[in-house]
């Protein structure tokens, strides 16, 4: 529901339309509901028998994923908090696969302690995840490419995943204590879902010798490489006077 307010939604298709014209949502049933009467090009209602884990809210972008390759053209996903002021780059739409930039948070913030995720869910971890702690993920506000085989394995990389009984409890346990007590605000949901999509994003490439290109390297953009081109607001979705100014926008 964070992402439901209506003009963040208009906003960002009004501006990937004017790039790109052909703007399709991959929704489930709900999802269709509520942006039923957003102008875009195509509804595919197709998400509505994957896995149930709400606390997992990054798998519907994977079955998204998924779906989009299954039409076979190359294409660009946008999380509906992204805003592309102007076009993003020929030569990054155009490659194999691409993403929008490191997220070096998945190390530095001890929000994403592995650990601690075990523990705050008294389940299994994927292997995966301990033996690859160092490794830099990717922020997926933007991801898409040509190579769609390529992304349609590293779906059914994440989907093997989830899928896996051994896991089973990972994915349906609620957060535990450490998410209600910890000052520093541990969240087993965020920690998980960035997981599931960013952390295995860059697992999976580094296993098949793979580096995707990048929008621009660091997710802060302190050089303004981006700036006044591409706004992905993240956390600061739900601000007030963010939201205003959207509002005013549209």
């Amino acid at each position: 529901f964070l992402n439901t307010h209506i003009n963040l939604w208009k906003l960002s298709l009004a501006l990937a339309q004017k790039h790109y014209g052909e703007v399709n949502l991959i929704t489930n049933s709900v999802g269709y509901d509520i942006m039923k009467n957003l102008p875009f090009s195509n509804f595919y209602v197709e998400l509505d028998d994957i896995p149930n884990y709400p606390t997992v809210w990054s798998l519907g972008k994977i079955y998204a994923y998924q779906y989009a390759c299954s039409i076979g053209q190359p294409f660009l996903h946008l999380d509906a908090d992204v805003f592309l002021w102007e076009p993003l780059p020929e030569s990054l739409v155009n490659s194999n696969i691409f993403t929008q930039s490191y997220d070096h948070k998945i190390n530095e913030n001890k929000s994403y302690d592995i650990y601690r995720l075990q523990a705050d869910c008294n389940a299994v971890v994927p292997q995966e995840w301990f033996d690859n702690i160092g490794l830099t993920a990717y922020n997926m506000g933007i991801f898409g490419g040509s190579d769609t085989t390529l992304i349609n394995n590293y779906c059914d990389f994440v989907i093997d995943m989830i899928n896996d009984p051994m896991y089973h409890n990972l994915w349906t346990n609620p957060p535990g204590t450490l998410s209600a007590s910890q000052t520093d605000r541990f969240s087993s949901p965020s920690t998980k879902s960035c997981l599931v999509e960013q952390g295995n994003l860059a697992i999976f490439c580094k296993n098949n010798n793979i580096t995707p290109s990048l929008l621009f390297e660091e997710m802060s953009d302190p050089e303004k490489i981006t700036y006044k081109k591409y706004t992905h607001l993240i956390t600061q979705k739900n601000e007030s006077i963010i939201l205003e100014r959207i509002t005013n926008r549209i």
